[in-house]
């Protein structure tokens, strides 16, 4: 395992296993320094210990697609998009964007689950946190950045003390 600090935070690089852990940790400090609630989404979509990297690969397809709405989730997607055609033709833009976005949110999803994610790291960001990952020959490269100074300053300091202490002993 290699923990290296990056400009806006730190890189790690192992085994699944190990960077499970050291993004658990991650999560750890973050928490401390930023606040359960803004860390909350990032400890959702980081890898775990229990999972594999398809599991983080489709929390971050969900995580780019664009965001459902209720009216999406009724009806039959060719009906809606005809409708949406229509409710367009006739004036109700609104709606008719709704159907369209239905019709399109499928086409969307298989073109950043087999073409995107397939060829560019992982990747997950907010106004505080980003990270992404990718594998090679089963080791897993995780970068963390983070926005607020302070926070990334307490993440670099604990998370690489804890791994020189390690290299140490």
């Amino acid at each position: 395992m290699d923990e290296k600090e990056t400009f806006l935070g730190i890189k790690i690089s192992g085994e699944w296993h190990e960077v499970t852990v050291e993004s658990e940790k991650a999560c750890i400090v973050l928490k401390e320094h930023l606040g359960e609630e803004r860390v909350r989404q990032f400890e959702r979509w980081k890898p775990h210990e229990n999972e594999d990297i398809e599991d983080v690969k489709e929390r971050t397809i969900q995580n780019s697609l664009t965001k459902h709405t209720k009216v999406e989730e009724n009806g039959e997607i060719q009906e809606k998009a005809r409708e949406g055609v229509e409710e367009i033709k006739n004036g109700d833009v609104k709606n008719g964007t709704k159907d369209i976005f239905q019709t399109i949110r499928p086409i969307e999803k298989n073109i950043y689950k087999h073409i995107i994610a397939r060829f560019n790291p992982l990747f997950f960001k907010n106004k505080k946190v980003e990270s992404n990952i990718k594998e090679k020959r089963n080791q897993y490269e995780m970068e963390i950045a983070v926005n607020d100074e302070k926070a990334r300053k307490k993440l670099k300091k604990e998370m690489l003390k804890e791994n020189k202490d390690k290299n140490k002993k």
